[in-house]
């Protein structure tokens, strides 16, 4: 797809575009694609973008980073959520026609998947500005972050749930762990029966809380925290310390 001219909701356009998630008529990909150009709903940022169909959240966020980063033209409006809505707005169809489910409703799903609102119990939720966030925030090694970033755009799944939801969870060496834990470095996938109890997102992110108050895990190192975790996780402790070796074979080091 060729570059397009990015540019930005005005508030009525976010309103706009909400309205047609919310309603899915069966024309929606045409009236989302009315929206972009509207000169009553949208301004233009002077930034270009090509449009393309991401292989996963990663590639999703390479891509935003070219304008988004910080030596990105738009990277002093990153926190505007109708220009974010706006670039969900313009991926619309690439994402609705690369997933690969039937029912259009469940590939649209609910409206925090494609508006940011300011919620921050929900804004992780959002296909395009989320992966973008969590590789900014592990920007000195995005890798690192995988365990947000490996899964289809439109199909997050309950590890990025867990992970991007919480803030203290979705930066730095815990991050990394959660990566080490649950992503297959060699396969570039997340590992099979990864929500299966014992050790599963759910008890990770269960287990974090419990030592909040307690221990300041934000400052260890991951091969700190990789011997503090419970027993029930040794499963992926196991599988985490081989990728680690590896990676340190490689001279990619640990933090």
């Amino acid at each position: 797809m060729p570059n397009i001219k990015v540019r930005s909701f005005t508030p009525n356009g976010s309103a706009a575009f909400k309205s047609l998630i919310l309603a899915k008529p069966h024309n929606v990909l045409s009236e989302v694609k009315g929206l972009l150009n509207d000169q009553s709903l949208t301004i233009d940022t002077g930034a270009v973008l090509e449009i393309r169909a991401p292989k996963n959240r990663f590639h999703m966020a390479k891509m935003l980073w070219e304008i988004f980063g910080n030596e990105g033209l738009l990277f002093p409006r990153r926190r505007e959520n109708d220009l974010w809505n706006w670039i969900a707005a313009a991926y619309f169809e690439v994402l609705i026609n690369s997933d690969s489910r039937a029912n259009i409703n469940r590939k649209i799903g609910s409206a925090d998947r494609w508006i940011l609102s300011g919620d921050i119990l929900r804004d992780h939720r959002h296909l395009v500005s989320g992966p973008f966030f969590a590789y900014e925030a592990n920007s000195s090694d995005p890798r690192r972050a995988m365990c947000q970033l490996a899964t289809p755009v439109t199909q997050p799944g309950e590890l990025v749930e867990r992970i991007s939801g919480k803030r203290n969870l979705a930066s730095g060496s815990v991050c990394h762990l959660a990566t080490l834990l649950y992503f297959d470095a060699q396969k570039d996938v997340l590992r099979a029966g990864l929500t299966t109890p014992p050790g599963n997102p759910k008890k990770f992110s269960y287990y974090f809380s419990q030592i909040d108050r307690t221990i300041d895990y934000e400052g260890m190192t991951v091969e700190e925290l990789l011997e503090i975790v419970p027993e029930n996780f040794s499963k992926w402790v196991k599988l985490a310390k081989k990728d680690l070796s590896e990676a340190k074979k490689n001279g990619a080091g640990v933090e």
